[in-house]
């Protein structure tokens, strides 16, 4: 299984995680069917926002909300690791909670890297990026 997104999404969450950092930068991508259409970038309200991220859910709810509005669903959620590495930490496996969404991690040093997993019951398996011109 190959998770389809667009360059230009991409591009758009490493100016993200560039932006907010040395915050980790987070939010959700909507789509369909490992397919990404659009970002819903998220504030990171953790009160250790260098170290972790947390979208609270009023913020999860507003995005929900477009993503049904638009026919999508829940297909990615990010977030950025300024100081790498662009794998899950201990902390991100125990609160993924959406074992059927994908986990892309933005990893901005030692070089900036684009990773996505899926994490079900606490295993992480990486899962092939597809990158869409246009």
């Amino acid at each position: 299984m190959n998770l389809k997104i667009p360059r230009s999404i991409v591009d758009e969450i490493i100016d993200q995680s560039r932006a907010e950092r040395p915050r980790e930068c987070c939010g959700l991508l909507g789509g369909r069917d490992w397919r990404v259409g659009t970002r819903y970038p998220l504030v990171n309200r953790s009160p250790e926002p260098e170290r972790r991220y947390f979208a609270v859910p009023e913020d999860l709810f507003v995005a929900m909300r477009k993503m049904r509005e638009a026919g999508e669903e829940l297909v990615v959620i990010y977030h950025s690791h300024p100081r790498g590495p662009s794998h899950p930490s201990q902390t991100d496996i125990e609160l993924a909670f959406y074992p059927e969404a994908a986990y892309l991690i933005v990893a901005l040093e030692p070089q900036t890297e684009v990773r996505a997993f899926q994490i079900k019951e606490q295993a992480v398996t990486e899962i092939a990026l597809d990158l869409l011109e246009g």
